[in-house]
């Protein structure tokens, strides 16, 4: 899936889990919960791409990567998110 993404996503995205990887509640990757129940997050990459991930003990597994609008078309049906869901506030994994 990464592979399929521009070159400055690419990049873009490499930089943000090193962000990620040193300080998961930075502010700029907006990482929030965005399912009610289940331990699905998403993080910012950039102002359109965004990265979801399920937490595993005290690891986010990363399973999606693409444009912001398709965590509704093309996560959501999978995982059971529900328009209101993405409405949560953000959750610390630390």
């Amino acid at each position: 899936m990464l592979l399929k993404l521009p070159e400055d996503v690419r990049r873009q995205a490499r930089e943000t889990y090193g962000l990620f990887s040193r300080n998961p509640n930075h502010p700029s990757l907006r990482f929030k919960k965005i399912h009610r129940t289940n331990p699905i997050y998403s993080v910012r990459i950039s102002i359109d791409y965004r990265a979801v991930g399920v937490l595993h003990g005290q690891e986010i597994v990363w399973f999606w990567i693409g444009p912001h609008g398709g965590i509704r078309k093309d996560v959501a049906p999978t995982v059971g998110i529900r328009p209101d869901d993405s409405r949560h506030e953000a959750k610390s994994v630390s």
